[in-house]
């Protein structure tokens, strides 16, 4: 991640699912998406009680036009956070229990 500027990074695994991130050396957005055997399902993953700043997560959805999935303030994750994400998809295919799922997929 670029502290000058926002970037993307993502991880994909042999299924097809994927969990990707938004934003810069600080602070991201992580989505996850889940490719099952007759559907997908799509999340913004989030922390409980986690607060960031309004400012910066308004700039980053003016600047990527996000709309329908309008993040919320404890779905914008520090970097440690995003580690511990993607370290988890790395390893388990699976994201950690003490992260929320807001399901996204009908904005799809």
């Amino acid at each position: 991640m670029d502290e000058t500027q926002q970037t993307f990074c993502i991880l994909e695994d042999q299924t097809g699912s994927y969990v990707q991130c938004l934003g810069d050396n600080q602070l991201q957005i992580v989505e996850y998406r889940k490719i099952t055997e007759n559907n997908y399902y799509h999340y913004i993953l989030g922390k409980i009680q986690q607060r960031k700043k309004q400012s910066w997560l308004n700039n980053l959805m003016n600047k990527f036009m996000i709309e329908s999935k309008n993040p919320k303030e404890n779905e914008v994750l520090d970097t440690s956070s995003t580690i511990k994400i993607f370290q988890s998809f790395y390893e388990s295919h699976s994201i950690p229990e003490e992260f929320t799922l807001r399901d996204i997929s009908k904005y799809l």
